[in-house]
């Protein structure tokens, strides 16, 4: 009997909502003078911005004409459980969304028009909450951006056929803005019934992101239109470029806000210079102590040793938090999101990864997760044995991919004849941090004619998880030749100008991080153990595209051109897939010339006996 009842307790938590659980967040966050207050405890933190949290940019197919998409729970959990696990208890997203004017119509948004909403957005940010108090993260959210990234200020204007300037003093624009607040505030969310206004989840509201030249007056008006609604939470100021007199004397502003970058000093420093960095922030809280709580909503953009210093210095001058930019998390078609912030940082993946080297992240990470238990007097443990993760739908053994878990470093991956074992090991020590919306890895162990079952396990410093699902059996047809251009590895021979790219320019070609470039003339072939039956190229033409060429041989001697199928695509690089046609038999080579001055990110394939 006992163990009828535990399967039935285990099915009714699974049917039971999750978002009706019990909350682990006991009050909404108070302030007293100076500090952050969670009870009767002072509320510190050293956390990060996960700006997409709610709402997805870094969305990058080859096919995508936009980046944006809405994250799904896995994703939003495993941020959340990503920020836990480096001691964070507070984040801040970025705005909320609003209509552009060249927008397609495909592109999600959170404000439509003045009063007008978008429901499927707004659940985006539901689940965020959600989850947020399911495992214990504040949340700091501002309304709008002072930039037009993702719709902001501008685009309120446009709403009413004005310029971004009358943003600040137009009526109209005002109440258009403050019909977005009123909704928010009000907004019954869809998985736990409880309005925003009553939410625990969130930490505080930010008037919005680095407003410019936004007026005290403003400031003070959207405030006090904030607490005339909702009394639970704090409101931080938006103005990230000093400390203003009138927000510190303001009633209803709480917090202020600096933003720290190497950029925000004049003349701007280098990654390596902290002392005008600590400055700002030593100033910030000269101005701020005894008055208001002072946040450093976003700082980064620099190395670990000034990272460190600068964290030193919030620890022991009494600054209540700060917030590194920024952290991106697991995708659920496989591997990471990824974002290009600067020429020398891209956004940060827990819990660091080879790729991430060239701006120390792994390091960097580990610092800030010492610093965060730190500021919060709690010792530092071990990361957690990472869950298992999941592995998707497999329909070759050349594309297998899995959804991450949260700290993991590397995975193992097994395949097996039959589903029962036993079980061999093709895959050690993998990392997903390398392909961009392709499939993480290829089965060079197979045999054509025979299927195969799938399942793998995550690892990190504290241990292994228990393995994933089983996915299977899976035939395989072809063999294949992967190569993701991380080095020349792959290559059987190569000439011309060619370099690896490893950074540079990955905002411009759909954050793909390894990529090679070469310059008119120049070639790379590929040898491969059988007869090629097929072959696909993944390319980038920073300027105009001339077409590539692709040639095969029997012997490496005499080559043939061979005809392709040719898909362009719309991005700031221009993104160009080739698909072979027709391959002679016999083609053991396949040479690829550049035509012009362009890049390949991916070359798959595939071959006979």
């Amino acid at each position: 009997m006992k163990k009828y009842f535990l399967s039935f307790f285990i099915l009714v938590l699974f049917i039971i909502p999750a978002g009706f659980g019990q909350p682990v967040l006991d009050h909404f966050v108070s302030r007293e003078s100076d500090k952050l207050m969670d009870g009767e405890e002072e509320l510190r933190f050293i956390s990060f911005n996960v700006p997409s949290l709610h709402y997805l940019e870094d969305y990058h197919p080859i096919e995508a004409t936009h980046p944006y998409r809405l994250p799904n729970e896995f994703e939003i959990a495993d941020a959340l459980k990503s920020v836990k696990q480096m001691g964070g208890n507070v984040i801040r997203i970025y705005t909320l969304s609003a209509l552009k004017k060249d927008d397609a119509g495909s592109v999600p948004r959170h404000v439509i028009a003045p009063g007008k909403f978008d429901e499927n957005t707004f659940r985006a940010l539901d689940k965020v909450l959600e989850l947020a108090n399911k495992y214990g993260v504040r949340i700091i959210i501002p309304f709008v951006c002072n930039y037009n990234y993702w719709g902001g200020i501008e685009d309120y204007a446009a709403f009413s056929g004005k310029e971004k300037e009358d943003f600040w003093a137009d009526p109209e624009i005002i109440s258009d803005f403050k019909e977005t607040i009123h909704y928010v505030l009000n907004r019954e969310n869809y998985y736990t019934g409880i309005k925003y206004k009553d939410d625990k989840a969130i930490m505080a509201w930010e008037t919005g992101n680095e407003l410019y030249p936004c007026p005290p007056s403003w400031t003070g008006e959207i405030a006090a239109y904030i607490k005339s609604i909702d009394m639970n939470h704090l409101v931080m100021d938006g103005w990230a470029w000093g400390i203003r007199k009138n927000s510190l004397d303001d009633p209803n502003v709480d917090i202020v806000n600096r933003h720290i970058y190497p950029q925000t000093c004049r003349p701007p420093v280098g990654p390596d210079e902290p002392q005008p960095l600590i400055d700002q922030l030593q100033a910030a809280r000269a101005i701020s102590k005894d008055k208001k709580p002072l946040v450093v909503g976003e700082f980064g953009l620099i190395n670990k040793a000034s990272t460190q210093k600068l964290l030193n210095a919030v620890i022991e001058g009494g600054t209540s938090g700060v917030l590194l930019w920024s952290l991106r998390f697991h995708n659920r078609d496989g591997g990471f999101y990824w974002h290009t912030e600067s020429a020398d940082f891209r956004s940060f993946h827990w819990p660091g990864f080879p790729s991430g080297e060239p701006y120390e992240e792994t390091a960097l990470l580990n610092l800030t997760r010492e610093k965060a238990f730190q500021i919060r007097n709690l010792p530092l443990p071990s990361i957690p044995v990472p869950e298992p993760p999941t592995l998707l739908p497999i329909s070759k053994a050349s594309a297998i991919s899995w959804q991450g878990s949260a700290g993991a470093k590397t995975y193992d991956i097994e395949h097996a004849e039959n589903i029962n074992g036993p079980w061999v090991t093709v895959g050690q020590d993998m990392t997903d941090d390398v392909s961009l919306h392709q499939p993480l890895f290829n089965d060079a162990m197979v045999k054509i004619g025979m299927s195969y079952y799938y399942r793998l396990k995550a690892k990190n410093s504290s241990g292994g998880s228990i393995f994933s699902n089983v996915v299977g059996p899976v035939n395989v047809e072809h063999l294949a030749v992967v190569d993701e251009m991380q080095d020349y590895s792959r290559i059987h021979s190569k000439s011309g100008t060619l370099s690896l790219e490893l950074k540079r320019g990955t905002g411009m070609a759909k954050e793909e991080t390894y990529r090679i470039k070469g310059q008119k003339g120049s070639q790379i072939t590929y040898k491969v153990r059988g007869d090629i039956s097929s072959f696909k190229a993944y390319t980038l033409f920073p300027k105009a595209i001339s077409d590539f060429k692709f040639l095969v041989s029997p012997e490496g001697k005499k080559f043939i051109e061979v005809a392709t199928v040719k898909k362009e695509y719309i991005y700031r690089w221009k993104p160009v897939q080739y698909d072979s046609k027709t391959i002679p038999p016999d083609s053991t080579y396949l040479k690829i010339e550049f035509s012009t001055d362009s890049q390949l990110s991916r070359i798959e394939i595939e071959y006979g006996k």
